[in-house]
Protein backbone atom coordinates (compact mmCIF):
# COMPACT_ATOMS: atom_id res chain seq x y z
CA UNK A 1 0.00 0.00 0.00
CA UNK A 2 1.23 3.28 0.01
CA UNK A 3 2.35 5.56 2.83
CA UNK A 4 0.99 8.67 1.10
CA UNK A 5 4.07 11.89 0.07
CA UNK A 6 6.81 11.35 -2.04
CA UNK A 7 9.50 9.47 -2.35
CA UNK A 8 12.53 10.43 -3.09
CA UNK A 9 12.36 10.06 -6.56
CA UNK A 10 9.86 12.66 -7.00
CA UNK A 11 6.69 10.42 -7.30
CA UNK A 12 4.16 8.63 -5.23
CA UNK A 13 6.13 7.00 -1.93
CA UNK A 14 5.15 3.42 -0.67
CA UNK A 15 5.80 1.33 2.63
CA UNK A 16 7.11 -1.08 0.60
CA UNK A 17 8.33 -2.23 -2.73
CA UNK A 18 8.48 -6.02 -3.81
CA UNK A 19 10.83 -6.89 -6.51
CA UNK A 20 9.77 -11.40 -7.29
CA UNK A 21 10.43 -14.12 -9.62
CA UNK A 22 14.13 -13.50 -9.05
CA UNK A 23 14.02 -10.12 -10.99
CA UNK A 24 17.33 -8.46 -9.67
CA UNK A 25 19.23 -11.53 -10.53
CA UNK A 26 17.37 -11.48 -14.16
CA UNK A 27 18.84 -7.28 -14.30
CA UNK A 28 21.69 -6.38 -15.79
CA UNK A 29 21.77 -3.22 -14.05
CA UNK A 30 21.37 -3.91 -10.20
CA UNK A 31 22.79 -0.90 -8.71
CA UNK A 32 19.97 1.64 -10.75
CA UNK A 33 17.43 -1.15 -9.74
CA UNK A 34 18.07 -0.79 -6.53
CA UNK A 35 18.36 3.14 -6.47
CA UNK A 36 15.08 3.31 -8.29
CA UNK A 37 13.54 1.26 -5.62
CA UNK A 38 14.63 3.09 -2.57
CA UNK A 39 13.19 6.22 -4.34
CA UNK A 40 10.12 4.91 -4.26
CA UNK A 41 10.02 4.00 -0.48
CA UNK A 42 8.84 6.52 2.08
CA UNK A 43 11.24 6.57 4.87
CA UNK A 44 11.51 3.65 7.07
CA UNK A 45 10.01 1.48 3.69
CA UNK A 46 10.88 -1.92 3.14
CA UNK A 47 12.33 -3.34 0.18
CA UNK A 48 11.56 -6.95 -0.75
CA UNK A 49 13.93 -9.27 -2.87
CA UNK A 50 13.83 -12.54 -3.71
CA UNK A 51 17.51 -14.35 -4.88
CA UNK A 52 18.67 -17.81 -6.04
CA UNK A 53 20.84 -19.17 -3.03
CA UNK A 54 23.76 -18.39 -5.28
CA UNK A 55 26.37 -19.74 -2.55
CA UNK A 56 27.56 -22.88 -4.16
CA UNK A 57 28.18 -21.37 -7.56
CA UNK A 58 30.26 -18.67 -5.61
CA UNK A 59 32.07 -21.76 -4.12
CA UNK A 60 32.65 -23.24 -7.10
CA UNK A 61 33.82 -20.22 -8.62
CA UNK A 62 36.18 -19.84 -5.46
CA UNK A 63 37.46 -22.83 -5.75
CA UNK A 64 38.32 -22.68 -9.47
CA UNK A 65 39.92 -19.33 -9.32
CA UNK A 66 42.02 -20.73 -6.22
CA UNK A 67 43.07 -23.88 -8.24
CA UNK A 68 43.46 -22.37 -11.56
CA UNK A 69 40.48 -23.88 -13.03
CA UNK A 70 39.63 -22.73 -16.51
CA UNK A 71 35.94 -21.60 -17.58
CA UNK A 72 33.92 -24.10 -19.63
CA UNK A 73 35.53 -27.00 -17.84
CA UNK A 74 32.96 -29.62 -16.84
CA UNK A 75 33.06 -31.16 -13.71
CA UNK A 76 34.82 -34.81 -14.38
CA UNK A 77 36.45 -33.73 -17.61
CA UNK A 78 39.86 -34.44 -18.85
CA UNK A 79 42.47 -32.61 -20.95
Amino acid sequence: GSGGGEGSGGGEAFDAVLLTANTLFCTPRHAELLERCAGALRPGGALLFDVYNARDWHDDALADERDGGGEGEEEGEEE
